[in-house]
């Protein structure tokens, strides 16, 4: 299959898949990014305090990612993945107590409730509950967008409230949804559940980067496409896009002037497509909806302390502000002294400063890493990304779009685009790969 020329704008997961499947069906692609690195919510940055090149916020990687670690393969990038610490997630309590949930147990139904029994996390009773609510789930059909619950109230059915179960349907949904149970909709939970996360097996295995995403994946995807002669250029801004009066595209205007082109694949977030449009396309029932889009936020606090404080390569704190705790890089002596933290739906500035996400972060750790009460605090940095994730609410799906869209040669992908999924790496990266599949459409 050969194609024409193709403009991709945005750099991330989403935009760096789309050129490496258009280059690889014979497309000339012009890759657009207007920051000066390539990776979008997920790409690093150079600290000269810490030494080191830091992530804007760490991220997991499931076996059931089938599309994401096809692709990492493509780039010749699967190995930067170490999935040694994730047949099972470490719930470390208060006091320092570590109760692990065993993720590969086995395949299908027996293995998601075989690994259940064996958590020690919650009551007898609450794990009856769990084991019952897993098994409805595994067995339920779609839900409706008009009559989506949250996964709160879907919880509440079975007389589990937030915190209940040890945590665990908060661990769930604030890790894949990236929102609480009494935000989140359950319609993309229930869909990522049945995919892998507690279907047990290889597809419920958790990977963390060894590397930075820069070494780990970017630096591999750029060199990957730039020796397939695609244009990558960084720090060139997409100002607008340019349609001609049948309503097809013919190019985008930039900061550094026009490029021409007949397709074009936008991988930027609702505001970003929102902005780019012109004015008659941008009021259409279509892309109108964009706006009633919501974004949740996510704080990562990274750490170089001068003892090692963190055992296991990364934990989970139930009923805690902190959600995640990983380690950076290789483990030195009897574990990690430099360790990253994520709060999911994180406050905003108007709700927090950093001082006080700072303060609440020691705090967690410390109750949660016996070795981190006497460490002392040796470098620290705080990344806020207000608008981390697409906030998926009951009904998202009647929001969320396909790959095509009204304007002739003009193409949609991200996470938050309509998969179906949870807002995730793995969406952006099948939204992208429907994109390009929509381009060859004859």
């Amino acid at each position: 299959m050969s194609g024409g020329d193709v403009i991709v704008v945005g750099g991330g997961w989403a935009g760096l898949t789309a050129a490496t499947r258009l280059v690889e069906a014979g497309a000339t692609v012009t890759l657009l990014e207007r920051s000066g690195n390539l990776g979008g919510r997920a790409s690093s940055f150079r600290d000269a305090d810490f030494g080191e090149w830091l992530d804007n916020g760490p991220h997991v990687f499931i076996g059931a990612y089938t599309a994401a670690m096809a692709l990492l393969e493509t780039w010749g990038a699967v190995d930067g993945l170490n999935f040694s610490d994730g047949d099972s997630i470490p719930f470390i309590y208060r006091g320092g107590r570590e109760v692990r949930l065993k993720l590969t147990g086995g395949i299908g139904r027996i293995g998601a409730v075989a690994g259940l029994m064996s958590f020690r996390g919650m009551s007898v009773g609450d794990l009856l509950k769990t084991v019952r609510i897993v098994k409805n789930l595994l067995g339920m059909g779609d839900i409706t967008p008009q009559h989506e619950p949250t996964v709160a109230d879907f919880l509440s059915q079975y007389g589990v409230r937030q915190g209940d179960c040890g945590g665990f349907w908060d661990a769930v949904t604030v890790a894949v949804m990236n929102a609480p149970t009494g935000k989140a909709g359950l319609k993309p939970l229930l869909r990522a559940i049945k995919e892998g996360l507690l279907i047990g097996g290889r597809a419920a295995r958790i990977g963390t980067p060894v590397e930075p995403f820069k070494q780990f994946y970017i630096d591999p995807a750029s060199e990957y496409l730039t020796a397939r002669t695609a244009a990558i250029r960084t720090g060139v801004q997409a100002k607008g896009l340019v349609v001609n009066g049948r309503d097809q595209i013919v190019g985008v205007e930039t900061s550094g002037g026009r490029i021409t082109s007949d397709k074009v694949i936008l991988t930027v977030p609702p505001a970003g497509v929102l902005r780019l449009l012109p004015e008659r396309h941008r009021q259409g029932e279509f892309f109108k909806r964009f706006e009633n889009f919501e974004f949740s936020p996510i704080t990562a606090v990274h750490i170089s302390f001068d003892r090692p404080v963190l055992k296991r390569r990364f934990g989970f704190f139930p009923d805690s502000f902190t959600h995640w705790v990983f380690g950076r890089g290789e483990a030195d002596g009897r574990g990690w002294s430099r360790v990253s933290t994520v709060t999911s739906h994180a406050p905003t500035r108007v709700e927090a400063s950093n001082d006080d996400l700072v303060r609440w972060t020691l705090t967690d750790l410390k109750e949660r890493l016996p070795a981190a009460e006497g460490a002392v605090v040796e470098h620290l940095r705080v990344v806020r990304t207000p608008t981390a994730t697409v906030l998926l609410k009951p009904g998202s799906e009647l929001i969320r779009p396909p790959a095509s869209t009204p304007v002739k040669g003009l193409f949609l992908a991200g996470d938050w685009c309509g998969t179906g999924l949870p807002a995730t790496i793995e969406s952006a990266v099948r939204s992208a790969e429907e994109a390009v599949i929509r381009i060859f459409d004859k």
